[in-house]
């Protein structure tokens, strides 16, 4: 998810006109022209906004390029901007789940400027590593969307922490929590299906299924490839984001249920 032309275009306009108006108030970077700035510097003049609330009135008062009030009243939410370190958990089509890494109860829809957040970090992390983004998660026209900087951290996260980060993009989702937007007065989230607990469950449940001895024989073989197939098909069946996997999910637990039959009934 990213933004529609006219409204990145507004992003655009509105940011520019405050970093100018910032490097000139505080002459960070003044000395250079600023089509010439580097991300490090706009990262500077951006820290000094964050540190510094009343640049943000002060330019909300002086509106040194004559933006329009709709404008100004895009830019004004930003004092309820979000800086953090995230893990970047998944995709939708909704946007990019980011969860903090110090472990909030806080669940981020983003979506990007440009291109789409899981964009910009699939060119920057190494296939294999999870990636962990230090952002500025800004409201605008009823989204969160970064303020377009941002540093990615390829990471190796091992299995626990993954799964740290992924049962708290569930939980949210279980209970309608995912936060789309950093206004007051957003519209409601998108409706979410119910599914109780059951997604943590069956996470729980295939977790516990990796976990199991080697089997021994055919019959155990065969039961633990049926026990793996159920999980899919009840996932496939209540949560959305699998729900085009369910004909697979339902063939492969067929298949499986299949080859128990046949198996046990050579060993009976």
């Amino acid at each position: 998810m990213k933004l529609n032309p006219d409204d990145l275009a507004a992003f655009m306009r509105i940011w520019a006109s405050v970093d100018r108006y910032v490097s000139a108030k505080t002459g960070l970077h003044s000395e250079v022209d600023p089509e010439r700035w580097s991300g490090s510097d706009q990262s500077d003049i951006r820290t000094r906004l964050r540190e510094e609330p009343s640049l943000r009135e002060a330019f909300l008062e002086a509106n040194p390029d004559g933006l329009s009030a709709e404008d100004l009243n895009e830019f004004s939410k930003s004092r309820k901007a979000v800086h953090d370190r995230f893990f970047v958990e998944r995709a939708l089509k909704a946007g990019t789940i980011m969860v903090p890494l110090a472990g909030s109860t806080r669940v981020y829809c983003v979506s990007g400027l440009g291109c789409g957040v899981q964009d910009l970090v699939r060119r920057a992390v190494p296939v294999g590593y999870g990636a962990a983004v230090e952002a500025t998660l800004v409201p605008f026209r009823g989204k969160i969307v970064w303020d377009g900087l941002v540093s990615v951290f390829p990471i190796s996260f091992g299995p626990q922490l993954r799964n740290t980060y992924k049962d708290a993009y569930l939980r949210a989702k279980d209970r309608g929590e995912i936060i789309y937007s950093l206004e007051a007065d957003a519209p409601a989230a998108p409706a979410l299906m119910k599914t109780s607990n059951w997604l943590a469950t069956l996470d729980s449940v295939s977790a516990q299924l990796g976990k199991l001895d080697k089997p021994r024989n055919s019959t155990e073989t065969a039961s633990l490839r049926l026990l793996k197939a159920s999980v899919e098909v009840a996932r496939s069946s209540i949560d959305s984001e699998h729900r085009a996997t369910f004909g697979a999910a339902i063939n492969s637990a067929g298949l499986a249920y299949n080859h128990l039959s046949r198996t046990f009934g050579r060993t009976s």
